[in-house]
């Protein structure tokens, strides 16, 4: 390799390495606001032997450190698609620390039985939206993922509810209310939480980060107590709808039939919806922080520190409301409204 070569690799190696360290103390700048320190433990190994279909999530719990005999909320969390990692640990961690018992399920790779082939491509497929046809593989990979994440959550809920006060604390350093629970989600991943209020009956409160529905919610509605975020995109228009342009068609169908279902079924099971001005997909995640330039903003955006700070006062104002049933300053009818959201709120407020 000649000398210029080495210039530039050392060169981009050292740009890797600024880059890393900025985006590590920049998130620093994102701290837990709860009175409680927090830890996380993993408990996919207490749970492997209960899922059979070759593909076992990765169970992983963020708690309270401190042991306390008080019963903590519980909350399922899950990822986008395909869900290799963990997406909002900032919001796990904020939540962690007011006492919350965040369980997240996530499938990386090396998880997957790639014996069981068919469903092995269609848990690892992208989404598709070249054509008519690679839209509805899309719809039905969807289908798919969408029910096998509802079931794992199923059997994780259905091992809690084996466990005794004594190995509860053990796992979860408190006694568990399994009555009341809560389930939250990013993209694809707030979908499943939405979609968890038909199947686990104590599941009574959904929050969905800028997702589109699937499954029985796009017909049917979310059946509990319902957060819904969304980026600062306008609803689609009619020519986005008769886009000839393939992505922009079918995205815009899946986001409108989003906005259609919570038009016919908010005002009947209530729930709250923020649009957070000047946001983009990625800024409801942690890799948001992954680029100086959304980490700074720019003009007409959302900073990452911004968007982050206010996903994260919402959802714990919301939970805090439907879950320990805390009067709200946030979420509630005559609320003063921050300058960074559109916010409705169902049943309508008398203006």
């Amino acid at each position: 390799m000649s000398w210029l070569n080495w210039k530039i690799v050392l060169i981009l190696a050292i740009a890797a390495a600024v880059l890393l360290l900025y985006v590590y103390f920049a998130t620093r700048a994102v701290v837990p606001t709860g009175p409680l320190s927090t830890d996380k433990r993993d408990l996919s190994n207490h749970l492997d032997l209960h899922f059979t279909d070759g593909f076992p999530p990765s169970v992983e719990v963020a708690r309270p450190s401190k042991a306390t005999s008080d019963q903590s909320p519980v909350l399922f969390y899950f990822p986008a698609w395909p869900g290799f990692q963990i997406d909002n640990s900032l919001l796990i961690d904020e939540l962690a620390s007011h006492g919350y018992v965040v369980i997240s399920l996530s499938y990386p790779a090396k998880n997957l039985d790639r014996k069981k082939s068919d469903l092995a491509s269609r848990l690892l497929a992208p989404m598709d939206f070249s054509s008519a046809s690679a839209f509805e593989e899309t719809r039905k990979n969807a289908d798919i993922r969408l029910k096998k994440r509802v079931a794992d959550a199923e059997i994780v809920y259905e091992w809690l509810t084996t466990l005794d006060v004594s190995e509860q604390t053990k796992f979860f350093n408190s006694p568990l209310n399994l009555m009341h629970v809560g389930a939250f989600g990013y993209s694809f991943g707030g979908a499943v939480a939405a979609e968890l209020c038909r199947y686990i009956e104590p599941v009574k409160v959904a929050v969905n980060l800028d997702g589109w529905l699937f499954g029985e919610s796009v017909e049917k509605g979310v059946p509990c107590d319902y957060l819904a975020f969304s980026d600062g995109s306008n609803r689609p228009s009619t020519g986005d709808l008769n886009s000839e342009a393939p992505e922009k068609k079918y995205m815009s169908e899946l986001t409108e039939q989003t906005y259609v279902s919570m038009d016919s079924y908010m005002p009947k099971f209530g729930g709250v919806f923020i649009k957070l001005k000047g946001s983009g997909h990625t800024n409801f995640s942690d890799s948001q922080w992954h680029s100086i330039i959304r980490t700074l903003g720019w003009p007409g955006r959302v900073s990452a520190k911004t968007a982050t700070l206010t996903v994260n006062r919402y959802v714990l104002a919301f939970l805090d409301k439907t879950i320990h049933k805390n009067p709200s300053t946030l979420v509630s009818c005559g609320a003063e409204r921050d300058k960074a959201i559109e916010l409705k709120i169902w049943p309508k407020c008398d203006e």
